[in-house]
């Protein structure tokens, strides 16, 4: 299973579940120590043009030094960290962070299952898979659930093909669950803006 650049951060959080990422509860957006906090309740701004919203919240990384950088964006419904792409409706969300989908259950690569090493992390809440072509990719999201036995079939992308693969047979399968419908998605973005540097 190969992952894509936006959810490729997830090998390096393992099996840790840091209490310090997500927004901050206080509203306060700060921290005196080296860690990610949000960025406060809504229009709270830690700099820069880096503003929260009623559900998207900013984050920044705060040093000990003082320092206050950006730190990507949480989506305080789902209680997640999320990425702005394109979704399967064409428009682009804020989708959450995800475990990367590499194997179906069906020769033509439209039911997904997480197939992991054994003794590996469980999966995240959530599960990605892309559709669409190279000019067009779209990425749709799934919930995730308990383990599954792992089918003797199964199918991977190869291009525009579903082509038949094996993995270990003492790899952990989970079930993916439905694909998350577009009214628990995250609000579109009303306009994207460039900020000159100097």
């Amino acid at each position: 299973m190969r992952p894509f650049a936006p959810f490729a951060l997830l090998a390096f959080i393992g099996c840790g579940n840091d209490t310090h990422i997500g927004p901050d509860p206080t509203g306060g957006g700060g921290s005196t120590s080296n860690m990610m906090t949000g960025g406060g309740g809504s229009g709270a701004s830690p700099g820069g043009g880096w503003v929260s919203g009623t559900r998207i919240k900013a984050r920044t990384l705060v040093g000990e030094d003082g320092s206050r950088s950006p730190n990507g964006v949480y989506d305080s419904e789902l209680a997640t960290s999320c990425y702005w792409l394109k979704a399967n409706d064409g428009a682009t969300r804020c989708l959450p962070e995800a475990e990367s989908v590499g194997y179906f259950v069906d020769d033509a690569c439209t039911q997904p299952i997480i197939v992991k090493p054994e003794g590996s992390c469980p999966p995240r809440p959530y599960a990605v898979a892309t559709v669409g072509s190279c000019s067009d990719v779209r990425y749709r999201i799934y919930s995730t659930q308990g383990t599954t036995p792992l089918p003797s079939d199964l199918w991977t992308r190869s291009g525009e093909n579903c082509v038949s693969t094996g993995v270990a047979a003492s790899s952990d399968a989970y079930i993916v669950g439905a694909e998350i419908p577009r009214a628990r998605s995250s609000p579109r973005p009303r306009r994207a803006r460039t900020r000159a540097t100097r």
